[in-house]
């Protein structure tokens, strides 16, 4: 399911910026117009099928205040985000009365807006009676939760809840990482595969990779989840002549332990690199007493890796500046922020070595060949 976003503001760097440097196609949205003050908004209303509104409150002609109030009388099935400056915020607040979804004070962070939006996309979905929700709506909520799931280990009794409800079993399960070439971006056609295979499984996309959470019975011998991925890979092959890679991570048994399976099955994903087989399955014996990295850290590290790997520089540099950025913003403390240094470190020197096929310093084999592998 896609939702369509409308923008409104009346300064054209904050328009730009909100629309153009968000990857709103990652959150399953897309920006289908934008305003620069209400009046027009309302024209953008018209002209187009709007699921939400971004706006902000002052604006000439008609302010976000009015706007909400406009969407409440005509149009109450579109959702209202307001940001607003501090001075203000409590103005906007009156708009509560009009429904207004959610409430951003300025500055807002990238992430900021992507929560709020995210959550009122859930919140669009959820409001309809179970009678009225469409198949493709549902799997927005699992894709949803499998997205949570996958950012933190702590298991609330809301996440809880929504594993009851779709049924979903834990007690055995594999996660697989699909890395699409880099000249191919129709995520929906690898997840149309995925789905057409026998394997109980759910696929969801997390930024550029494709996550598939295999679920076992009592078995949980990796052996038919590797033979899924070979069909996978094949059938990509035939049908589109290019080459996927895949990782899996190793075996797990609790849903709080999705997140660790996610970042073992892109950590074994990078491994490809360096690998005739493109399929790699994660091992526990390269873990033993060392730090695994949180999924969101090992993502950032996986497209490092590979903007090197395809001479983009400036992909590297600017996934090193959003990495550090969320570091700083998230308060890391220094003993994580040395060991994702020495990482990237050792990134750099293993693509060295075997792009140029130079001798290894023994020491430094033998700290990669322990650092392959990021565990919990």
């Amino acid at each position: 399911m896609i939702f369509n976003l409308l923008i409104v503001d009346d300064e054209a760097p904050i328009r730009k910026g909100l629309s153009e440097y968000i990857k709103w196609e990652d959150y399953d949205c897309k920006v289908v117009a934008t305003a620069n003050n209400g009046e027009d908004a309302i024209t953008k209303i018209n002209e187009n099928d709007i699921n939400i509104v971004l706006t902000d409150v002052k604006m000439p002609l008609l302010d976000g205040i009015g706007l909400a109030k406009y969407i409440h009388e005509n149009r109450p099935d579109i959702a209202v985000i307001i940001l607003s400056g501090y001075s203000e915020f409590e103005y906007a607040r009156s708009a509560i009365q009009y429904h207004v979804s959610q409430y951003l004070l300025k500055p807002a962070s990238k992430d900021q807006v992507i929560a709020a939006v995210k959550e009122v996309c859930e919140k669009i979905v959820t409001s309809k009676s179970n009678t009225r929700i469409k198949e493709s709506e549902l799997a927005f909520l699992k894709d949803q939760l499998f997205q949570q799931l996958t950012d933190s280990n702590v298991i609330d009794e809301e996440k809880q809840k929504k594993i009851d409800s779709f049924n979903l079993d834990f007690s055995h399960f594999y996660v697989a990482a699909f890395q699409l070439p880099k000249d191919f971006n129709e995520f929906s056609k690898l997840k149309d595969i995925i789905k057409d295979q026998q394997i109980e499984s759910h696929c969801f996309r997390y930024n550029n990779i494709v996550l598939t959470a295999y679920f076992c019975d009592q078995n949980s011998y990796i052996g038919p989840i590797v033979e899924d991925c070979k069909e996978i890979e094949y059938l990509f092959q035939e049908q589109y002549g290019k080459q996927l890679d895949i990782g899996i991570s190793a075996h797990h048994s609790t849903a709080k332990h999705f997140s660790k399976a996610a970042s073992e099955a892109i950590t074994a994903l990078s491994l490809n690199f360096y690998s005739a087989s493109h399929i790699i399955a994660f091992s526990r014996d390269y873990i033993a007493n060392r730090n695994i990295f949180p999924v969101d850290i090992s993502v950032r590290l996986h497209e490092y890796e590979t903007a090197i790997l395809q001479l983009n520089f400036k992909a590297a540099k600017d996934v090193i500046s959003t990495l550090f950025s969320n570091l700083q913003s998230n308060f890391t403390d220094e003993a994580s922020v040395k060991n994702i240094c020495t990482q990237i470190y050792l990134i750099s020197y293993r693509l060295v070595m075997s792009t140029y096929n130079l001798p290894m310093d023994e020491k430094y084999v033998k700290m990669l060949t322990e650092s392959l592998i990021f565990s919990n």
